[in-house]
């Protein structure tokens, strides 16, 4: 019985060390990933702004010729 109690125990501790380890590897990873949706969200920025720029932004812009660039 006595050695039941002691096996549990053991048990117990390397469930405590598996857990903690496991919650580490999740902040590690959590932070990868907020760390690539930050680059991802400046290429998204980076893009829009390429492809905006020299756009008219509205069918008005061009019928009032207040656009002078080409219309793709």
């Amino acid at each position: 019985m006595k050695m039941l109690r002691v096996l549990l125990i053991l048990l117990l501790l390397v469930s405590f060390k598996v857990s903690q380890a496991q919650d580490q590897e999740v902040k590690q990873l959590k932070a990868r990933v907020d760390s690539l949706e930050k680059k991802v969200q400046a290429q998204d920025t980076a893009f829009i702004h390429i492809i905006k720029k020299n756009q008219p932004s509205s069918r008005n812009e061009i019928e009032n010729n207040s656009y002078s660039g080409v219309v793709i």
